[in-house]
């Protein structure tokens, strides 16, 4: 019994080191994967939450695209984008868009059981 609740924890703890990718290379990935005629604004990337990617492109077809691209890769799943709206920086017409969807391994950490029993 004992080594059953020992074996549990070590798991978790395992889980919390190792995740199934790590954040920096998830990130690596969007770079790699986005177009020179794009940029991020902002990344939000958080255990066991949808990973949200903001940026620019030059066009909307940049941008449909990148989200195309991304939800064929086998590291995320439910790729979307949210929003795509037309701007103007410094006089030059871009589009600012938002893109949503699963890390795939991205597993949130267990909740501590109630009255914060450890095994």
């Amino acid at each position: 019994m004992k080594s059953e609740r020992i074996h549990d924890s070590a798991k978790i703890i395992d889980l919390a080191f190792n995740p199934a990718q790590k954040f920096v290379d998830v990130i690596q990935v969007f770079g790699l994967t986005s177009s020179p005629k794009s940029w991020f604004t902002g990344i939000t990337l958080e255990r066991g939450k949808l990973v949200l990617i903001r940026g620019d492109a030059i066009d909307g077809k940049t941008a449909a695209q990148y989200v195309e691209e991304l939800s064929h890769d086998k590291r995320f799943r439910n790729m979307k984008l949210v929003f795509a709206n037309k701007a103007v920086i410094g006089k030059k017409p871009v589009v600012q868009f938002a893109i949503s969807g699963h890390v795939v391994g991205n597993l949130p950490l267990d909740q501590v059981p109630e009255g914060g029993k450890h095994a």
